[in-house]
């Protein structure tokens, strides 16, 4: 589990989610976040092993071995997505960073989250990811 040091987050926060977790298993790492509030407003998660990240407001030393696609410079808050079965949410205004994600072979739905993004809001903001229940009673996917 990747968890941002920001403005928000400090060491201290990131040893107590270590001992809360450390039961069930979970490696915590921490990272630097050097120019945002949030983590996913400078890195996501986008499938296969990808990241999309601002490389100037995020250390990506942690995330070595993953492939990083990154955002134009004039594009700074596109890395702000939320990837769900083989999917990429985006907000809208962000062509290159859009273009780069259907490069890589990604399926892209741009919305409009204007109002939102006045406050560092992006996608993920407005989601709580939950299993899909199955026909059996396991889950399959994300909702």
């Amino acid at each position: 589990m990747f968890v941002g040091i920001s403005r928000r987050t400090n060491a201290a926060a990131v040893d107590q989610l270590c001992r809360l977790l450390e039961p069930y298993e979970y490696e915590v790492i921490p990272v630097s976040v050097l120019a945002a509030l949030h983590l996913k407003s400078a890195c996501s998660f986008v499938g296969s092993n990808t990241l999309l990240a601002n490389a100037g407001w995020v250390d990506l030393r942690p995330f070595d071995g993953m492939t990083v696609l990154p955002v134009e410079e004039s594009e700074a808050w596109g890395a702000s997505v939320l990837y769900v079965d083989g999917h990429v949410v985006i907000p809208s205004g962000f062509p290159l960073t859009a273009h780069t994600l259907l490069a890589h072979g990604l399926s892209v739905d741009v919305i409009d989250l204007g109002e939102l993004r006045k406050a560092e809001g992006g996608p993920t903001c407005l989601s709580i990811l939950l299993p899909r229940p199955t026909r059996d009673g396991d889950t399959a996917g994300a909702v």
